[in-house]
């Protein structure tokens, strides 16, 4: 009876260890550079994202003005008749503007600081000038300054045009103006540490923290 031949070659459905062995080679190659693209898609993801929410940050952040930045005169009502005229003709004293509301929480804690400018300051090198919005009541404010103790301060009434040219948009600000008419600090909000540090420094003052 004859026998039948087995055939030794493998099932064309199966693989031979020595082709398992390929493979794995071959992810072990290939693996590393997987995870290295992985890393890579991911960490260029999250600075698209951390770009992107800075840019919103920014875009919500309000303008204002910079070192450096110069500013145009302007002729004003003020607060107890007449008119403030602020010329910057390179002979005149430096300005340093004070923009506040009588409404302002922010403005009511900053006013000590303010009082001790007027007091302490060089009315030789600097002239204070309070600002408000021209849409203030002007007995308000005559009554807020008089609060705070700081009713010998001149205060010049802003048209939304000038309040848009110097980027007045919220309270308090203080802003120092050399007589060419360029900025040379501006501290928005009210004063900390540093700030108080950097106002001593620019004014010439000795104001300590409250």
């Amino acid at each position: 009876m004859p026998t039948e031949q087995l055939n030794s070659e493998p099932h064309s459905g199966t693989s031979s260890p020595r082709a398992f062995g390929s493979i794995g080679k071959s992810l072990r190659t290939i693996g590393p550079w997987v995870i290295i693209l992985v890393l890579a898609v991911s960490n260029a993801l999250l600075i698209n994202q951390n770009l992107r929410m800075r840019a919103e940050i920014n875009k919500g952040k309000p303008d204002s003005l910079e070192p450096g930045n110069k500013v145009s005169p302007f002729v004003v009502t003020a607060l107890r008749g007449g008119t403030i005229n602020v010329n910057y003709t390179g002979e005149e004293a430096k300005r340093v503007f004070l923009f506040f509301s009588p409404g302002c929480q922010y403005c009511h804690e900053q006013f000590p600081y303010w009082r001790e400018v007027l007091k302490s300051i060089n009315g030789n090198r600097f002239q204070v000038i309070g600002l408000v919005s021209d849409s203030e009541d002007k007995a308000k404010v005559e009554d807020y300054l008089r609060s705070a103790g700081c009713e010998s301060m001149p205060v010049a009434f802003l048209p939304s045009s000038i309040q848009q040219s110097y980027k007045l948009i919220f309270t308090p600000i203080t802003i120092v103006v050399d007589n060419n008419g360029r900025v040379e600090k501006i501290w928005p909000g009210l004063w900390d540490s540093e700030t108080i540090a950097s106002a001593n420094s620019s004014l010439g003052l000795e104001i300590s923290k409250r």
